[in-house]
């Protein structure tokens, strides 16, 4: 996709889709451009200042509480990275896992993911058009990197955090849609999708 590829997604999507873009994934220039363009288009300049600094906020919550974190939220965090920590942040968590003895485990753990996720890439690069098809991909490449995802998909009623993930899973597919379809209307409706479950998780 091209800067007007992506200035013609910005204008269809929503102010929390761009948000979302802005704060949680790493965008490339033409890209980034287009959704900053858009939201200065939309006078959203402030809201955008205020999210940033409330997510900014909650991030800092979180690496101040890596001590407290339970061994699977700690390796979900230095694995997944669902909350777009920088490198630097992310050192926290891993000396954390450091300390805690946790280098032998986390390195198998690493190891499994990289090797997953080349095996995705290459399934959904040789997979069909099919939308279907491809969100089952995603789907069983998310359940096999991720340990007790689908349980927490099952509840994601009960726990902010398993709203949260649902959200990434379902923005993470938006993403692909996007990419294999060249903004379809399914692809715009999952990725909405997966901005509401994640803010309805950071409500809550």
């Amino acid at each position: 996709m091209n800067y007007n590829d992506y200035k013609s997604v910005a204008k269809k999507v929503s102010k929390e889709v761009l948000f979302d873009g802005i704060l949680n994934r790493e965008l490339c220039k033409d890209e980034h451009s287009a959704f900053m363009e858009e939201i200065n288009k939309r006078g959203l300049q402030l809201e955008l200042s205020e999210a940033i600094a409330n997510n900014n906020a909650r991030k800092g919550s979180v690496i101040d509480s890596a001590k407290d974190l339970p061994q699977q939220d700690l390796f979900n965090i230095i694995l997944y990275n669902i909350d777009n920590f920088t490198e630097e942040e992310l050192i926290v968590f891993k000396n954390e896992a450091n300390q805690r003895g946790l280098q032998a485990e986390l390195s198998v753990l690493l190891n499994e993911k990289a090797k997953s996720d080349k095996e995705f890439q290459d399934k959904a690069a040789n997979s069909s058009d099919n939308i279907g098809d491809l969100l089952n991909t995603f789907q069983e490449h998310m359940f096999s990197v991720s340990p007790g995802l689908k349980e927490k998909v099952e509840a994601a009623e009960k726990k902010s955090r398993a709203n949260r993930i649902v959200g990434v899973v379902l923005l993470l597919m938006g993403v692909l849609l996007l990419y294999k379809t060249g903004g379809s209307t399914i692809s715009f409706g999952v990725t909405a999708l997966g901005i509401f479950f994640i803010v309805r998780g950071i409500l809550k």
